[in-house]
């Protein structure tokens, strides 16, 4: 399954970023993505922006060991759960 997401997700981004762009993604890299959703939902509740766990001053040092707050944001921009049909594609 996560095989699958990780295709969707580098599609998605070569798509955006055009098809010689050499956008990747690893298994490793979207299960540590996963962790950082898991470890954000039970902060959640405190209505607490994604952008501050990766503050110098108020931040989560798991959240920077993790995943850098750019990759993170790649990975949530190009996340897919299938795969896009071309305009027009029936």
């Amino acid at each position: 399954m996560l095989e699958e997401i990780r295709d969707y997700i580098i599609a998605e981004a070569r798509r955006d970023n055009g098809d010689r762009a050499t956008w990747d993604v690893s298994i490793m890299e979207l299960k540590a993505f996963i962790a950082l959703l898991y470890v954000r939902g039970a902060y959640c509740g405190k209505n607490i922006e994604v952008e501050s766990f990766w503050s110098e001053q108020w931040g989560n040092a798991f959240f920077n060991a993790t995943l850098s707050r750019n990759r993170f944001r790649d990975i949530m921009r190009y996340l897919r759960f299938d795969k896009r049909r071309p305009a027009g594609a029936g």
